[in-house]
């Protein structure tokens, strides 16, 4: 019995250590670019992030970079996310560049590949069930 109970115990934290994903509503949506490695891909999306900053905060969304050689973005990731449990728990290929949409649900909202069209996800959010309650009351403080 206590073999049992200790190996449910160990499977729990093993997946709860992947990602945050078994909390309801967290208070952001996450885009998560996994690479093989940091390549131009990386860098692009780390730029596209930058020219993007507005919309992106607007949105309440959280860019992370995960490479299968194990670099992180923002470094910290790696001390507090299982990496290679983050593959196997979205099934991701270590040599292709996989781009992951996670809604404040915590579900898998939109699976796309190494570009990223920003304009597309802020519209895909606004019209999420929760992205159009957000958008009647935020504004948009993003227009010129």
């Amino acid at each position: 019995m206590i073999r049992i109970i200790t190996l449910m115990a160990l499977t729990v934290s093993f997946a709860c250590s992947a990602y945050p994903m078994f909390q309801p509503n967290y208070g952001h949506r996450s885009v998560i670019l996994f690479a093989p490695t940091q390549d131009k891909v990386v860098k692009q999306f780390l730029l596209d992030v930058l020219i993007n900053e507005c919309i992106i905060k607007n949105r309440d969304v959280v860019t992370l970079v995960i490479t299968a050689e194990g670099h992180t973005e923002p470094k910290w990731v790696k001390d507090h996310v299982d990496l290679p449990s983050m593959y196997h728990l979205f099934g991701i290929d270590q040599k292709s560049h996989t781009t992951i949409l996670i809604g404040k649900d915590g579900d898998e909202k939109l699976r796309w590949g190494p570009s990223t069209d920003w304009n597309k996800i802020s519209s895909l959010i606004d019209e999420m069930p929760m992205g159009k309650s957000e958008k009647n009351t935020r504004g948009t403080p993003c227009s010129v």
